[in-house]
């Protein structure tokens, strides 16, 4: 990455490069007007025209058409580089641009149609909305209404007048702007961004995928990338830059379906959720860095807010650790100018589930710590996520804006028992901590920030989870052959909220099950109430289980099995990557891996499958692996091959661990295959399990595969 080095402050500060991060989410502004020149610029030239220019609305201060040039060529200077001078609506040390903004808004003032408007509108989408006053505002308004309606005003008013609350407005320039076929992906966002501010999700979620839709141009897909790389992984990210724009709705579409079912959500929501967590953090998360760092693209160093200097190791013995400031890295790099390191969490995971802000100190007094610090709390499915945060200076604000790691504080107790107990070692005075203990603070937090930075979240939190195991296999029913889906769950035993009833204890649960099918667009919901009698605790099962079956889904790619109490407990479990099932002259179910001690059944017509709710399968004991193979015509002199691997990625150059071949054959329709299958010889842990179905000459006809954990 190019570096500039720019003096901030009296101290040289690492700039990065630039990026639009204002009114224009691309990192291309919309084409310039015709009087901006848009290649390398005479300075000296640009300067002696805008000292003419100064003279000529000195001159004749009620001319437009001067005030207009006046713009222009400050706009130019802005391009060109350097300070700002003294002049017309200018004082020394502006930049440029805010005088080239003065210039063109007293033209407008003169005279609404002036093309001013034009030049403004495009100069607006360069600035913060802090930055911006009123009065451009309200020029632009006089504008619109004396009937101008460039590109660039109309997407100057539209962002403008969103970002100043002034819905009437923004909502009257994105429909000029839509109606003129211009920047058409920049007004549908900006219209879903209002929608959603409204409370209208649906007209939000429409204007949503038709501007993923509209894609014209590089800058299209970076306005809507930017919204994207807001919860989505670096996989799904770079898949979508490489996207074909033909594919681009479908696949918006079914990114964000995907997360609605892996989130135990109704449709709709994860967009939504964005909006709704974006509003928030550019009320509370802005960053405010000096204008020059903002226009190179942000802070790259990072400096303490006490100057500097300290031994990050002191942390090992201190009196309290949390006043030594954190390494001076930064272990996220943010691709965005515009918001602090707390709102790149929360637009991925929503509020925290508690925050703690602090000005540690030590506990025999002595002058307060400039070092601040915010620990994050987020507990997801039963695991906890810690992230904390310290100021620092030259980002525009007095708060904690910076992800850090490597560092204690008694701030953590009550939090995190491991870290509140180095720190309470540290700060005896008893022995330093010893440097692997603290290296270990160091990854850990690093790969928390990892997963707080590339993951994101929108599931229901409930007061207290259920741990959940869930399997849903795509299977066709015996007797009609029609598509159906087997469902099975495990719940723990002392995450369940129940009631006596007589001798027993029973369970009223929730269960819902949500399916997607991204080829054809189907979304199904289904809910079941059900009162469960709990095992007697003497048989010692530590899970209450159960499965019924759903009509299927065609070629449902994701789906989500979400348990439910009216005490607000919850628990998940979901596959948002599952292969789709295809068609054609022969097909093969899904793999339903079977335990008899288990205890759970499934009628299939003329034979009773075993099913294993718990997600795992014992090696001493039998298994059973059963599957359905569906063929338009009788098949004979076939083979079926069953291989298991050590791990559960797919791909090839893998070796199996077992593998068993056998000749088969097929008769037309439905053939349903149970086997007994001898674990035995495996080691315990993650395994996957594949079956192949070969024809007579070894071309592999098809393959399906499941996850195996054998214990």
């Amino acid at each position: 990455m190019v570096l500039r080095i720019v003096l901030i402050a009296g101290m040289l500060l690492p700039i990065g490069q630039a990026h639009g991060e204002w009114g224009t989410l691309a990192t291309t502004l919309p084409t310039p007007p015709s009087c901006v020149g848009t290649s390398a610029h005479d300075r000296a030239k640009l300067l002696r025209e805008e000292e003419r220019a100064s003279w000529a609305v000195r001159d004749h201060p009620d001319s437009a058409a001067a005030w207009h040039a006046l713009a222009c060529v400050r706009a130019n200077l802005e391009l060109a580089g350097g300070i700002g001078r003294e002049g017309p609506v200018m004082t020394a040390g502006d930049a440029w641009n805010f005088g080239a903004i003065k210039a063109a808004v007293r033209a407008i003032r003169i005279d609404a149609r002036s093309p001013a408007s034009e030049l403004l509108g495009w100069l607006a989408l360069e600035e913060r909305p802090d930055d911006v006053e009123e009065e451009v505002l309200v020029a632009l308004r006089h504008a619109v209404e004396a009937g101008s309606s460039s590109p660039n005003l109309l997407t100057g008013c539209a962002q403008v007048a969103l970002e100043r609350g002034d819905g009437a407005l923004s909502r009257r320039c994105l429909r000029l702007g839509l109606a003129s076929g211009h920047d058409s992906t920049f007004h549908l966002l900006r219209l879903a961004r209002l929608a959603y501010r409204e409370g209208d999700t649906h007209s939000g979620y429409d204007a949503f995928l038709l501007a993923a839709e509209t894609l014209d141009s590089p800058r299209d897909r970076e306005e809507i990338g930017w919204h994207l790389q807001w919860f989505m992984s670096p996989t799904e990210l770079a898949a979508w830059i490489k996207l074909p724009v033909k594919d681009a709705r479908a696949w918006v579409r079914d990114h964000l379906a995907s997360r609605d079912i892996r989130d135990g959500r109704a449709p709709g929501t994860r967009l939504q959720e964005h909006f709704g967590r974006l509003e928030y953090v550019l009320t509370h998360f802005r960053l405010r860095l000096p204008r020059v760092a903002w226009k190179a693209g942000g802070i790259v160093g990072a400096t303490p807010e006490t100057g500097g200097g300290e031994e990050p190791d002191a942390v090992r013995q201190t009196c309290e650790p949390g006043t030594i400031p954190a390494r001076p890295y930064r272990f996220y790099s943010r691709w965005q100018g515009a918001i602090d390191d707390r709102g790149v969490i929360w637009m991925r995971f929503g509020a925290p589930d508690e925050r703690v802000a602090v000005a540690p100190q030590c506990p025999q007094g002595g002058p307060p710590s400039p070092n601040l610090r915010e620990a994050w709390v987020y507990r997801l499915d039963g695991n906890q996520m810690l992230l904390q945060f310290e100021n620092e200076r030259f980002d525009g604000s007095a708060e904690a804006t910076r992800l850090v790691t490597g560092v204690l504080g008694s701030y953590l107790c009550g939090i995190d028992a491991w870290r509140c107990g180095l720190t309470m070692r540290s700060a005896s005075g008893a022995a330093p901590l010893p440097q692997e203990q603290l290296q270990r603070v160091i990854v850990s937090d690093a790969e928390l920030v990892k997963i707080g930075t590339t993951k994101d979240d929108n599931s229901v939190r409930g007061a207290k989870p259920i741990r959940v195991v869930a399997d849903l296999r795509r299977l066709w029913e015996p007797r009609s052959g029609l598509p159906i889906s087997l469902v099975t769950w495990a719940a723990r035993l002392d995450d369940l909220a129940s009631e006596s009833e007589g001798t027993s204890r029973t369970a009223a649960i929730t269960v819902t099950v949500r399916r997607w099918a991204r080829a054809t667009g189907e979304w199904h919901d289904t809910t079941l109430d059900r009162r469960l009698t709990l095992p007697d605790t003497a048989s010692g099962k530590r899970f209450l289980t159960g499965a019924f079956v759903l009509p299927g889904v065609e070629d449902a790619t994701a789906w989500s099995v979400v348990l439910e109490q009216s005490d607000r407990r919850s628990g998940r479990a979901w596959d948002d990557e599952v292969t789709p099932q295809g068609g054609g002259a022969l097909a093969v179910s899904d793999l339903v891996l079977g335990s008899p001690r288990q205890g759970l059944r499934w009628d299939a017509g003329p034979e009773t499958i075993p099913l294993a709710p718990l997600g795992t399968v014992n090696r001493s004991a039998p298994a059973t692996l059963f599957y359905q193979v569906r063929s338009d015509r009788a098949m004979s002199g076939t083979t079926t091959r069953i291989s298991i691997y050590r791990d559960q990625k797919q791909g090839a150059g893998r070796k199996p661990v077992l593998q068993v071949s056998s000749g088969s054959s097929f008769s037309a329709g439905l053939n349903p295959v149970l086997r007994e299958i001898d674990f035995g010889r495996l080691d315990q842990g993650r395994h996957r399990i594949e079956i192949e179905i070969l024809a007579p000459n070894g071309r592999v006809l098809l393959t399906r595969s499941a996850p195996l954990v054998l214990e």
